[in-house]
């Protein structure tokens, strides 16, 4: 009990519950948490299109495990 404590008191604790500017930008992105991430990277990196590419391949399911017909209801 005195090591939590001795955590919970600490001078040093950086972990004050706020946002980081990563996190807000990430807060207002419609995908998932590791696809928002991406898109941020790519922006930062310089290859935004590139990676707006994977991330839209990587947010859909799979269209081989769809059946046959409902991809041909499609249609």
């Amino acid at each position: 009990m005195c090591a939590l404590s001795l955590k919970i008191d600490s001078l040093n604790n950086s972990d004050d519950g706020e946002l980081t500017f990563l996190g807000r930008v990430l807060a207002h992105l419609p995908v998932d948490l590791h696809l928002g991430k991406m898109i941020a990277l790519g922006h930062v990196f310089g290859c935004l299109q590139e990676s707006l590419i994977i991330v839209a391949s990587l947010s859909l399911k799979s269209f081989f495990s769809m059946p046959f017909l409902n991809f041909q209801a499609g249609y």
